[in-house]
């Protein structure tokens, strides 16, 4: 991704990753590390997923592009995270972490 992170930017936090658009600061917001939670209590598993910012991303009405393993996290179970799936786009909340 445009943090430069190469294959290392796939793998780190497990592959909990995401870009952003607003958080990104001119690439200064690379390693970054956030706590995403969703906002459909049904499915949403109440400590989110961690991710780590290694791309710079625009999508539609969001902050954060999350992979795949971390968007499957944030769901609170297989089921719940399927069921996320099929949303392609949810409300989040999110705050940064250490």
């Amino acid at each position: 991704g445009a943090c430069g992170f190469g294959e290392y930017g796939r793998t780190v936090n497990d592959g909990s990753v995401a870009g952003v658009s607003k958080l990104w600061k001119n690439g200064s917001g690379c390693g970054a590390c956030y706590q995403v939670r969703c906002k459909i209590p049904q499915y949403c598993d109440e400590n989110g997923a961690t991710v780590v910012v290694t791309d710079y991303g625009e999508g539609d009405r969001t902050d954060f592009i999350m992979s795949s393993r971390g968007y499957s996290r944030l769901g609170r179970n297989a089921d719940a995270s399927a069921e996320l799936f099929k949303y392609g786009v949810v409300d989040i909340e999110y705050k940064r972490v250490p």
